[in-house]
């Protein structure tokens, strides 16, 4: 007896060291993940963090949807109280557990603004392994997702209900190597640690915002047409329950479709099927409403045919908050709000547009000759100094410095 008993202490003695590595490397990917993980998935990691823990600040306005959203509202110009909580890539099933998350955490907003491009709405497809890498979901918003793509995906999400799925959804619980470890070996050898850090940095100075910070110029090859809008039903599924989601916990829903550049045109059909549609969706629901602001921008308010560029950002920015005054009412000019626009100045080329940029903030631009000098009063900080050259009545940055 005593022999078995030794043999079997033994052997467990020998799977508890084989397994140690193991349990370390997991402690390790659950608290370093900002040193491994991967560019397109920081801002996603970013929104998971934030939303699920408590904020010391009130957030009376959320915005919730893609890349378009997120590169398009500007917080630090719309309230003190507002965040972006837009993702790249994603459609309505990832930004209602983003809101849910966010709720189950925090006091429940007054007004959510979300905006989508077509494709991310047309399509079932979404971040289901970023999400679960990044620890967005829970176990049982995971059960949520496999029962509505049985009942309503089509089959390009077939893959996410095979045998795989919950053995998946274990092994990103539980940290496991075989999820993180190729992560782990990449994010050694391009130190992303500092790179993750400084972009991490940047999304919480910007208030959440972190896709397609550019002033770059959209060349476009063509026109676009836009003919046929189609939301898949998984993805209207979702909405209902956003609009359900919101309802609850009396929050107005502000459904916005956003403007695209001037090189692209819609059918008669095509503006009457997106009226229609709203209308049947917020059909019953008195928190719910759609706006369509306006629907071409000039090219150069683009960085692709999708994205605005932060030139075109400024420019819907401003009309979003003069289309809701009661919703942006707060003027509070916080530290939070002038470091947002801090990171605005940086990424400036045309001189010109900073003037645009610090209207209503206590900022001195200072101009001799070709030097220029910005000042952020609040902070009594050297935002940015450099010089230019004039290019006809525009006056163009060619050098400057953090």
């Amino acid at each position: 007896m005593n022999k078995n008993i030794k043999k079997w202490a033994k052997l467990f003695s020998k799977c508890i060291m084989v397994l140690i590595p193991v349990w370390i490397m997991c402690i390790y990917c659950k608290l370093s993940i900002l040193n491994f993980v991967n560019e397109d998935s920081l801002g996603l990691l970013w929104n998971n963090d934030f939303t699920h823990n408590e904020n010391r600040k009130y957030y009376s306005t959320v915005i919730l949807g893609d890349s378009i959203a997120n590169s398009a509202y500007l917080p630090e110009l719309l309230s003190d109280s507002t965040i972006d909580l837009a993702l790249a890539g994603t459609g309505v099933v990832e930004n209602y557990y983003t809101l849910e998350n966010y709720l189950n955490n925090n006091k429940a907003p007054k007004d959510v603004f979300i905006s989508f491009a077509d494709y991310h709405l047309a399509q079932d497809d979404f971040t289901w392994k970023n999400s679960n890498y990044v620890h967005k979901l829970s176990l049982k918003q995971n059960y949520e997702i496999y029962k509505a793509i049985l009942e309503y995906a089509d089959a390009s999400l077939a893959e996410l209900t095979s045998e795989s799925y919950w053995s998946d959804v274990i092994m990103y619980k539980l940290w496991m190597p075989s999820k993180y470890m190729y992560s782990v070996i990449k994010g050694l050898e391009e130190n992303r640690k500092v790179v993750n850090t400084k972009t991490y940095n940047e999304t919480t100075a910007r208030i959440g915002r972190h896709c397609s910070i550019s002033n770059e110029v959209y060349v476009p090859e063509g026109d676009i047409g836009y003919k046929e809008y189609t939301v898949s039903k998984l993805q209207e599924q979702y909405y209902i329950r956003l609009i359900q989601l919101c309802a609850k916990n009396s929050i107005q829903l502000h459904i916005v479709k956003m403007p695209t550049p001037s090189n692209t045109f819609y059918t008669d059909e095509y503006i009457r099927q997106i009226n229609d549609y709203y209308a049947n969706l917020a059909s019953g629901y008195s928190n719910v409403d759609f706006s369509w602001p306006v629907q071409l921008y000039d090219i150069d308010q683009f960085k692709d045919s999708n994205h605005m560029n932060n030139h075109g950002a400024l420019l819907f920015t401003r009309k979003i908050k003069e289309m809701y005054p009661d919703v942006f009412s707060d003027n509070t000019l916080s530290l939070a709000r002038y470091l947002a626009v801090d990171q605005d100045i940086k990424t400036e080329y045309d001189l010109d547009y900073i003037n645009e940029w610090i209207e209503g903030f206590d900022y001195t631009l200072e101009k001799t000759d070709n030097y220029y000098m910005v000042t952020n009063n609040y902070t009594e900080q050297i935002v940015e100094e450099g010089y230019f050259e004039n290019q006809g009545e525009e006056q163009k940055i060619i050098t400057g410095k953090d």
